[in-house]
């Protein structure tokens, strides 16, 4: 019984900080409401993907990296360069590659 319980739980943490992530990322959005995640992965106790959302007319803008540790939440914006580097020592190589294609594309 307890190996089930175990094995239980191990599969349901990973879950747990997504869902905390992408509440903390939508309290950063215009409206939270709209936010479609994608990509979104956790290791080592930091959360990382990508959110697209609507603006204030109406309109998504487009997918935006964002990272989630210790309880904070950051999008990358244009001229952030602590965010670049943080997001492509703590996120996966896969979602780096992915970020610098939407950044060479925008």
């Amino acid at each position: 019984m307890r190996q089930f319980l175990i094995v239980g739980l191990a599969i349901l943490l990973p879950s747990c900080g997504s869902a905390e992530a992408e509440t903390a990322v939508k309290d950063l959005l215009i409206d939270p409401g709209s936010a479609q995640f994608s990509d979104v992965t956790t290791q080592n106790e930091v959360t990382c993907g990508f959110v697209n959302s609507k603006n204030r007319m109406g309109g998504y803008v487009g997918r935006t990296a964002f990272l989630y540790e210790k309880g904070i939440a950051r999008l990358a914006s244009d001229d952030d360069a602590q965010f670049i580097e943080q997001f492509g020592a703590k996120c996966p190589n896969d979602l780096v590659l992915k970020f610098l294609e939407l950044r060479l594309r925008g």
